[in-house]
């Protein structure tokens, strides 16, 4: 009876101290999840229109980082946890720098869509007008043509002509 009491007690000790110190999270795990937050960004920045060039130091970044945090899983299933732990954070680290150039990327290609599109609105009636012009100068250019070959017409007599 003592000893299901005292088992009894080291329960209860056991889940008071897990509720009140809750079992930290593996750094690797806190690396994978900035690493989808670092991939979500940088989708976030291709979309906004940033080109393959600019996009690609930070995918080769975000490799980086991947293989930081597989090597940081696999040293703490040794059981190295320092070490995993020196994985993690330079994974972080990394990762923290892909989404600042991600977010800095992606507020240049909005301003640059944005420039393109003020661009393309400004030169839309500039050349709407200019082909009017154009068909306008054209036109009268060809009638002039036209006129002046119709007054440039002679009357000629076929040598064989029959008379009637």
């Amino acid at each position: 009876m003592l000893a299901l009491v005292t088992i009894l007690f080291l329960i209860v000790v056991i889940a008071a101290a897990q509720a009140t110190y809750p079992k930290q999270g593996l750094p690797s795990q806190d690396a994978s999840a900035k690493f989808l937050e670092g991939v979500k960004a940088v989708q976030a920045a291709n979309l906004a229109g940033a080109t393959n060039n600019e996009l690609s130091g930070s995918v080769e970044k975000l490799n980086q980082a991947l293989q930081l945090i597989e090597s940081a899983n696999a040293l703490e299933k040794r059981g190295q946890l320092s070490d995993a732990k020196n994985a993690a954070q330079e994974a972080l680290r990394i990762l923290s720098n892909v989404q600042s150039e991600a977010l800095s990327l992606q507020e240049k290609a909005q301003t640059r869509s944005q420039q393109q599109r003020l661009l393309t609105y400004a030169l839309a009636p500039i050349m709407a007008f200019l082909s009017v012009l154009i068909y306008h100068y054209c036109g009268q250019a060809y009638r002039r043509y036209r006129v002046t070959k119709t007054m440039n017409m002679r009357v000629r007599v076929k040598p064989n002509a029959r008379k009637k």
